[in-house]
């Protein structure tokens, strides 16, 4: 039997990134979205960065998809961003 973690809204030994069951026209997929706390941590900066980063202002804004007030991200977004900005030398 899994445990329900108290401090958090997911099951005790489930990865902490939740999936998220997304309709498409070919039927349901498992799509990750990530909150702004979880991509801080992936991207190893601060929350305040990625909302400003996230503003129309910003020129090379992350896309994120809007929830109600939150701002949640898909993975395949956020890899591909990560890999546009990517610097060869």
């Amino acid at each position: 039997m899994r445990d329900f973690h108290p401090n958090s809204n997911r099951v005790r030994g489930e990865s902490r990134y939740s999936l998220f069951q997304v309709s498409t026209k070919g039927g349901t997929s498992s799509e990750s979205l990530l909150t702004v706390e979880e991509v801080a941590e992936l991207l190893k900066v601060l929350r305040s960065w990625v909302y400003q980063n996230t503003r129309r202002r910003s020129q090379d804004r992350i896309p994120f998809v809007k929830v109600g007030r939150y701002l949640r991200f898909r993975e395949e977004d956020l890899l591909t961003y990560i890999q546009h900005r990517t610097v060869r030398g």
